[in-house]
């Protein structure tokens, strides 16, 4: 009976060891392969940011080591040398137009990126600064949709749509075939003037569910993301309500709602300041102001904050909505703000973190844990509520 061959088992994007998200590193290879001396100094490697584990791409174990083995065992050589530069400055048949940076490495090297389905280069990842989406979260004729953390899309009104991830160090990307067969010309212009280098980093739920059709259930972050999306759309449609001001650059924390993983102040206190600014600090005043103003010109509001002035718009808008409970989580999100940045002294501080503690209902063992949970949920509760009501 003939022996059973080992299956090749393909590499994907995640760490063997850890699971983390594997990112590509360009590094000094210098290896031996059945006699043959490969000596890269620039060869693209997939490394695991957290454990920094090591792994060869698909591309290089089936067609570059085997290509380099045959053509020395050709020329009678131990040792071949060579570099990668060339292979990235390839520049693809897409967004000829358009002079994107991009490095086609990526492509070739990053599992799921190459398909025999797709032209050459459909999926090179092409990368932007996040300050890149101020435009279409400020004008209305765009319309931002959250996916989740790390992955959303952009509509033009009726016109174009264009999907995009965030990645770990807060770059934006979109794939170069979409940026060919999905927008207008003048809009790639735009884009290009926020275009940079590529880091080599494609970690994300844009990537999960694009590449490797890995739509998984959405983390309670990326749940609150897209009910407030929602809530921000239905403001914009049916009362033309620019609801949320973002001059302020809060798109640019979009990337950040992560889960903390220390529970502590140190390990909270960013994303709940996250929270603070998506959530509170975001609201535009002066529209809300204005709103309120065509639904009760009597009502004195000189004195009111965002948020005193979201819960009046509320409480005017349906009888049907309770606007007290409804801010709850959001004046806990304000008071938890508060006690992290050690403003109170130590008596008022735990005053203030008792009193969250007591109107989210956490009684029995209260901790930070509990807490952030409780807000996650009362806000994301809080967008839906209002969303169903009043859509």
């Amino acid at each position: 009976m003939p022996e059973k061959k080992e299956e090749y088992k393909f590499q994907t994007l995640h760490c063997d060891k850890c699971k983390d998200w594997l990112k590509l590193e360009f590094k000094n290879f210098d290896e031996t392969k059945d006699g043959i001396r490969i000596i890269v100094p620039d060869m693209p490697i997939l490394v695991c940011p957290s454990c920094g584990t090591e792994y060869n791409s698909d591309w290089t174990k089936i067609f570059f080591i085997p290509w380099i083995i045959e053509e020395s065992k050709k020329r009678g050589t131990k040792l071949f040398k060579g570099g990668m530069k060339k292979a990235s400055e390839t520049r693809y048949d897409l967004c000829k137009d358009v002079n994107f940076k991009y490095d086609a490495n990526d492509c070739k090297m990053i599992p799921g990126l190459h398909s025999q389905f797709a032209k050459e280069g459909f999926f090179t990842p092409v990368f932007f600064e996040r300050k890149v989406l101020h435009k279409y979260l400020s004008f209305d004729e765009y319309r931002v949709d959250i996916a989740g953390n790390t992955f959303g899309t952009i509509f033009h009104n009726d016109d174009w749509y264009l999907s995009f991830g965030i990645n770990r160090n807060g770059k934006v990307f979109c794939w170069l075939g979409d940026l060919e067969e999905k927008i207008p010309q003048k809009e790639r212009q735009y884009l290009l003037s926020e275009n940079v280098e590529s880091d080599h980093d494609v970690a994300s739920e844009f990537y999960a569910a694009t590449r490797e059709a890995e739509f998984s259930e959405l983390s309670n972050e990326s749940m609150l993301l897209k009910t407030r999306s929602a809530f921000e759309e239905l403001c914009k449609n049916k009362f033309k309500l620019k609801v949320f001001d973002y001059e302020k650059k809060e798109y640019e924390i979009l990337g950040e709602l992560v889960r903390p993983v220390n529970w502590n102040e140190k390990g909270v206190i960013h994303i709940i300041n996250c929270l603070t600014k998506l959530c509170i600090e975001a609201l535009d005043s002066e529209s809300l102001k204005t709103e309120i103003k065509g639904l009760d010109g009597q009502l004195d509001l000189k004195k009111m904050g965002g948020l005193k002035l979201f819960e009046k718009w509320i409480e005017l808008r349906s009888k049907k909505l309770d606007a007290y409970n409804i801010m709850k989580p959001f004046f806990v999100l304000y008071d938890f703000r508060v006690v992290l940045d050690h403003k109170l002294s130590d008596q008022e501080a735990k005053k203030r973190l008792d009193f969250c503690y007591e109107r989210l209902g956490i009684s029995n063992n209260p901790n930070f844990e509990r807490l952030y949970d409780k807000i996650i949920e009362g806000i994301t509760k809080s967008y839906s509520e209002i969303t169903n009501v009043l859509g």
